[in-house]
């Protein structure tokens, strides 16, 4: 016959950071074990099962009875360190996972943990903003100091303090991604746990934006794209990123590229756009294939392989302000072709986004259908 565990636990203070935990199986065998907190930090211990009271200057409390969910005598000790502390260690654990976690197996009474804190302790976040656009970040808490470009900000925060980040982009740009945050909220807000020295990224673009988006394209030698790009707007334009879609497994990543200066496509002009095994260029001043490796190219090794199939998107960007013409689908075209053959295949099948009211406003523009 199965039978069913039934745990108690009451924590008994025998110290100002020493704690009893008697656990009961089935009201008849008991279990003790001692935690004692140690270090120069401070920090809870919360068990799975119970309530550990702790007594001295925290004060006490108490707790019934908790019903274990199945037969099993393991518990579990969670640690959360305080504001400016630091969990360092356990000791007396059967296991300790990476985030801390001490697993205890109730084989014996009067069982000793002891779980050790560190000292206060704080970490630098350092603030970039980067893109051709403008904007303003503030933290939720202290202030961040700029460099004399405004480009770079840092703070000092308490060990395992959270920290949100929020975006203004200026009058005429708009707020492109972060990079480097725990989360990001839907209102653009960044939030950082400080657990150790942290670096983000806040990208702001122009006000206009044009994104054309392939949902297949590959890295075998004979799989070339070459893309013709003319500006017909009255703007010029600029890259603003290449974002690598899926992996070779067909995962999606959204690996986004930042992109050389030389992406970039004057009113009235033409460039050419080459996609070449793991490298991606631009040439502006003829249409002649770009040399490999040089400082025109990105290079997207990292996030595909060699005869790897992948996903692409390719945006641009221009500075003017709201309500006046800027790139959209219809000034900034594109035509791509594919392969090595003569005459090279015509791609269809990729897609062209904007954010203005000329255009397709960001409902997907299909190309060459």
């Amino acid at each position: 016959m199965k039978k069913r565990l039934f745990l108690l636990v009451k924590l008994v203070a025998v110290s100002a950071f020493a704690v009893m935990i008697p656990v009961y199986a089935m009201a008849v065998t008991t279990y003790s074990v001692y935690i004692t907190k140690a270090g120069t930090g401070g920090g809870t211990v919360t068990p799975s099962i119970g309530t550990i009271t702790w007594m001295g200057v925290a004060g006490v409390t108490t707790d019934n009875a908790t019903k274990a969910d199945n037969s099993t005598n393991t518990v579990y000790f969670y640690v959360t360190p305080s504001l400016g502390s630091t969990y360092l260690s356990w000791s007396g654990c059967n296991s300790v996972s990476d985030n801390g976690t001490c697993t205890l197996s109730l084989a014996s009474d009067n069982q000793s943990l002891t779980v050790y804190f560190g000292g206060t302790s704080t970490y630098t976040l350092t603030v970039k903003k980067t893109g051709f656009g403008s904007g303003t970040i503030v933290p939720s808490s202290s202030t961040l100091t700029w460099d004399n470009t405004s480009t770079t900000g840092t703070a000092v925060y308490n060990s395992n303090q959270t920290v949100a980040l929020y975006q203004t982009p200026g009058s005429i740009s708009r707020f492109s991604y972060w990079v480097g945050c725990d989360s990001v909220s839907d209102n653009g807000t960044c939030s950082i746990a400080m657990k150790s020295n942290v670096t983000v990224t806040a990208r702001f673009s122009g006000y206009h934006n044009v994104t054309y988006s392939f949902p297949y394209m590959h890295t075998a030698p004979g799989a070339i794209v070459y893309c013709i790009v003319s500006n017909f707007s009255t703007d010029n334009a600029t890259g603003d990123g290449l974002t690598i879609m899926s992996s070779a497994q067909q995962s999606v990543s959204q690996t986004l590229h930042e992109l050389p200066s030389a992406f970039r496509i004057n009113r009235g002009r033409t460039a050419q756009l080459v996609f070449n095994n793991q490298l991606v260029a631009i040439k502006n001043d003829n249409l002649t294939v770009f040399n490999i490796g040089d400082n025109n190219s990105v290079n997207i090794a990292a996030d595909t392989c060699a005869n790897c199939s992948y996903g692409a998107k390719i945006s641009w960007t221009s500075n003017l302000a709201a309500m006046t013409s800027g790139v959209d689908c219809l000034s900034l075209l594109m035509s791509c072709f594919q392969g090595t053959t003569v005459p090279k295949r015509n791609l269809v099948g990729y897609i062209c986004s904007d954010d203005s009211t000329n255009g397709p406003g960001g409902r997907g523009n299909l190309i060459g259908f």
